[in-house]
């Protein structure tokens, strides 16, 4: 996989073209370590590779050091990899798949706008181009007007290197395999080349504005991972405008939720910058790291169960807590085991934990309104 990182790339031009400053911040913006799930999500993407690209089976990779030194485990290959590979299979046989191009870094504008493209499948007939992205995390991504999928494309049609992919592609088919939020089936979008040339236009006008002496900013969504969030001007006034807010108003209090997203990534980011930087030896006034709360642990697990067993009134069961695994875990040990899980899932229900307050954009059904006893509302009037 392609370690190759450009100023505005596949998984920041959505930032660009929100906030065109975001660019410019961001390239003087100190940079923090790289997450556990981020090095999670690139090795995962090399097992991939290696399945697609050199014709690996994946439980042949378990146990395997990559990148970063973390280990491919077991766990992975049925959680991630499996269900990855499922939803790829579907995706290729979809458009009768006859050529893979896989991890090819395309750039559209040299050194400056482009990035890596996952997988480029090419039907039998040559008119459909499919564009797979692999996602392994958590925050649903859907491929629908997809920036990402769409600067892809836009750059492997300009690239010598895929360009001739496109010289007969009738049709393109954006997906998103994303196994936490998918599982084994992937989402589609399909586009044109009108599709295209619009969202061309629309960067463009982005780059420029980018590159501009006073570059807009708009704050949003697509802060989440701007390395100049926790300097960024524009969040510091909308905590300002939430402070001034009366919460007592049903209108403001919206617009306060409204913001409460955007100030918790401005937050979050803020802190983890912070930590990241006392980290590297840097100084900050009023603020230090310390060991977090200590846990006891064994520290040979070996010797406290001999210890165990010949004590003469204690037994070996006595030291071990034995639990009922979770429907999830019960499924993976099916899949582990090769054994159907359909005796278990008759078995198996939905409880929701409680309820949990989202934007009315949200496609969840609301939660039927409690009435609320006359002598309560008369109480609380008071």
């Amino acid at each position: 996989m392609p370690d190759i990182h450009l100023p505005i790339g596949t998984s920041s031009v959505h930032r660009v073209m929100a906030c065109p400053a975001s660019y410019q911040r961001g390239k003087v913006a100190p940079r923090g370590n790289t997450s556990g799930a981020a090095s999670e999500g690139t090795m995962l993407h090399t097992v991939m590779e290696a399945v697609y690209a050199d014709d690996k089976e994946a439980k042949d990779l378990v146990g395997d050091t990559f990148n970063d030194d973390l280990t491919f485990t077991e766990d992975m290959r049925i959680d991630q990899i499996l269900p990855a590979i499922a939803a790829t299979e579907k995706l290729l046989d979809l458009i009768d798949a006859d050529e893979l191009v896989l991890e090819q870094f395309v750039q559209y504008v040299p050194d400056l706008v482009g990035g890596t493209l996952d997988m480029i499948a090419v039907s039998a007939d040559e008119k459909t181009l499919l564009l797979n992205d692999f996602k392994f995390g958590f925050l649903t991504v859907s491929p629908e007007n997809n920036k990402q999928i769409l600067l892809a494309a836009l750059a492997a049609s300009v690239d010598p290197k895929t360009k001739h992919l496109f010289d007969k592609a009738e049709k393109f088919v954006g997906a998103i395999t994303q196994p936490k939020a998918y599982g084994d089936t992937a989402p589609t979008w399909a586009f044109t080349k009108d599709d295209l040339k619009t969202f061309e236009e629309k960067l463009k006008v982005a780059l420029t504005y980018a590159e501009s002496e006073v570059p807009p900013a708009e704050s949003g969504s697509h802060c989440k991972f701007c390395p100049a969030s926790p300097f960024c001007p524009e969040k510091k006034l909308a905590a300002q405008g939430a402070l001034v807010l009366n919460l007592n108003d049903a209108e403001q209090l919206s617009s306060v939720l409204d913001m409460v997203d955007e100030l918790d990534m401005f937050i979050k980011s803020a802190k983890s910058l912070a930590h990241d930087l006392l980290e590297k030896g840097a100084n900050i006034p009023n603020y230090k790291l310390v060991q977090k709360r200590a846990s006891r642990v064994w520290a040979e697990p070996e010797v406290v169960e001999t210890i165990i067993r010949n004590a003469k009134k204690m037994k070996i069961a006595d030291a071990y807590t034995m639990k009922l695994k979770s429907p999830a875990q019960i499924e993976k040990l099916c899949k582990t085991l090769e054994l159907p899980y359909t005796k278990f899932e008759e078995q198996q229900v939905k409880i929701s934990s409680g309820t949990t307050m989202v934007h009315e954009s949200d496609k969840r059904p609301p939660v039927g309104k409690t009435v609320v006893p006359e002598n309560l509302i008369a109480l609380t009037a008071k």
